[in-house]
């Protein structure tokens, strides 16, 4: 039954990393033509996948949707900012302030997940333990649940 298990969960993360390849391919050829709403829905997809995968976070609300297309609206413009800094700063030959600015730009769908959580529910994910053999532990799980049901309750 482990072995089950185990081959179950890399087939997973092979479809996971399929996935990903797939949707930031997406999402890369979004930007290159220009489109944002074909990059903001493609980061989305991604986002909602780790939500998922990661939170147990399922059916977003038209709340919790909305405010995370803002959020990706956001962390969007800040990535493509940071990343005409940078290539600014190559120019420039200012290698020490490329290096800094590289060192602080975000992965978007990490970045959207913490705020998301964040705004949201308060939630810190700095304080959270996560085991790295078993990851968020069922109990947070059910935390995010209620606190979900609760904050979308009439």
């Amino acid at each position: 039954m482990k072995n089950f298990e185990a081959k179950n969960e890399k087939d997973e993360n092979s479809q996971r990393i399929i996935l990903d390849n797939k949707v930031v391919r997406r999402a890369l050829e979004a930007r290159a033509d220009g489109d944002r709403k074909a990059e903001v829905d493609a980061w989305r997809k991604i986002t909602e996948y780790i939500l998922y995968k990661v939170f147990g976070v399922e059916n977003l609300t038209t709340i919790e949707g909305v405010r995370l297309r803002k959020i990706l609206e956001d962390v969007i413009e800040k990535d493509i900012g940071m990343k005409a800094k940078l290539d600014l700063a190559f120019k420039e030959d200012r290698k020490d302030d490329a290096i800094a600015i590289k060192n602080n730009i975000p992965e978007i769908d990490t970045e959207a997940v913490y705020r998301w959580l964040f705004e949201l529910y308060s939630i810190d994910l700095n304080q959270i333990h996560v085991d790295h053999i078993d990851g968020i532990n069922k109990g947070f799980k059910e935390y995010l649940r209620r606190l979900r049901e609760k904050a979308h309750s009439p």
